[in-house]
């Protein structure tokens, strides 16, 4: 059993809820990284890799109020200049 802290309220996950969500959040983010890979050139597709840390920080500030810290702003913008430096 596993004890988490959601928006203040606590839930406890029992069983294989751990295991099926992350089965079902591996068929729905590989699908579209499949169709992805098989439309863009690789280089622009293997980005997936730097984006997708920016977006959990991004939902856990809006969905748990989670706090950032100055190290993390920073991590973000390094990452997004990085990917607009590199399409231009």
């Amino acid at each position: 059993m596993s004890t988490f802290l959601i928006g203040g309220f606590t839930s406890e996950l029992r069983g294989g809820s751990i295991g099926w969500c992350s089965r079902a959040g591996l068929l729905i983010a590989f699908n579209p990284y499949m169709v992805l890979l098989a439309r863009a050139p690789a280089a622009l597709a293997a980005s997936y890799t730097f984006v997708n840390p920016v977006i959990a920080m991004l939902l856990g500030v809006w969905i748990a109020n989670a706090a950032v810290t100055r190290f993390e702003c920073y991590a973000v913008a390094v990452v997004l200049l990085m990917l607009f430096k590199r399409r231009g």
